[in-house]
């Protein structure tokens, strides 16, 4: 779709949703709910959080979720937070088969609130939604597409990020607690090392790597490579870091999964990410954070930030 076209739709769009609206009393009689969690980690682990503040703040309401597909691993941990889960493979353009594909899928409810989680909402969303009350984050030209705007920091950490929305919605200063720990079978975990002949335990503790490291043992740690784990399911892979000793990783979804999980982290980060993303200094971790530059990890490295951890 050229950007003429995009325009001149939105355009002849923008007349049909201004319109007054009373704020609290649509958000609080709203049962049926549209949220689009954020593309990117961690920024969708902290999506969900807000996510989840909102449901618990009304369990009657009906959630359905809009993800990116390589959040499946993510979202299938917490099954009983939404009624549907729909997979936004591209970004809906009006005219191209993903939006049409999307219209016909949202067509069949509707949806009091529709809320964009992601650094940059989609118009073409809270066009498809219907909704009255569509909410973001505040971006130049967003309205009357979201007619409710928040404005939060580009420099937020996932959990300050997180409290803004909910804290204005719901009074719900406290996202980090939303979330229950992820269903995930550890088990899986076990029979999977076993079919592979990989022993793990306490003279063997597992490092689930999603960055290719050349050893695959280390002090007794074993190192599981990507290339043995991703191509695998997401419940196993997500069984997996449940299981293990640490996990090794950068901003990606299996260091979303750790983080809910409290499994210790080893996160390879540039000076941006650490001093943006992660909580403060003065909030407590849900895990112990090792932080280590983007450049590369060594051998000594590695071992000094296993050592610190070692179960």
């Amino acid at each position: 779709m050229s950007a003429l076209s995009k325009s001149i739709y939105l355009a002849w769009r923008k007349s049909k949703l201004t319109k007054e609206i009373s704020f609290k009393a649509e958000f609080t009689q709203a049962k049926h709910l549209l949220i689009r969690l954020a593309e990117k980690p961690p920024y969708t682990l902290s999506s969900l959080y807000s996510l989840a503040s909102i449901k618990r703040n009304k369990k009657s309401r009906k959630i359905t979720v809009l993800i990116p597909p390589d959040a499946k691993m993510l979202v299938d941990a917490f099954p009983n937070l939404f009624e549907k889960v729909i997979e936004v493979e591209s970004t809906p353009f009006y005219g191209a088969a993903s939006f049409k594909s999307l219209k016909e899928n949202l067509a069949s409810s509707k949806y009091e609130v529709f809320i964009d989680f992601d650094l940059t909402p989609l118009p073409e969303l809270a066009v498809l939604s219907k909704a009255r009350l569509r909410m973001a984050y505040f971006q130049k030209d967003l309205y009357p597409y979201f007619n409710i705007l928040f404005r939060a920091s580009q420099t937020a950490d996932i959990l300050t990020r997180a409290s803004l929305m909910t804290r204005s919605l719901i009074g719900d200063a406290e996202p980090v607690n939303s979330l229950s720990r992820p269903q995930i079978i550890k088990r899986d975990a076990g029979e999977w090392l076993k079919l592979k002949g990989i022993k793990r335990g306490k003279n063997y503790p597992l490092l689930v790597s999603s960055i290719p490291f050349q050893l695959n043992l280390l002090d007794n740690w074993y190192i599981l490579n990507p290339e043995k784990w991703e191509s695998e399911t997401n419940k196993i892979k997500a069984s997996l870091i449940a299981e293990a000793s640490a996990y090794l990783g950068s901003l990606d979804r299996g260091f979303e999964i750790a983080y809910l999980l409290g499994t210790p982290i080893i996160a390879l980060l540039n000076s941006e990410e650490q001093k943006a993303l992660l909580p403060a200094p003065n909030i407590t971790p849900i895990v112990p954070l090792i932080k280590h530059s983007q450049d590369s990890l060594g051998q000594e490295s590695l071992r000094e930030a296993l050592s610190a951890i070692a179960p």
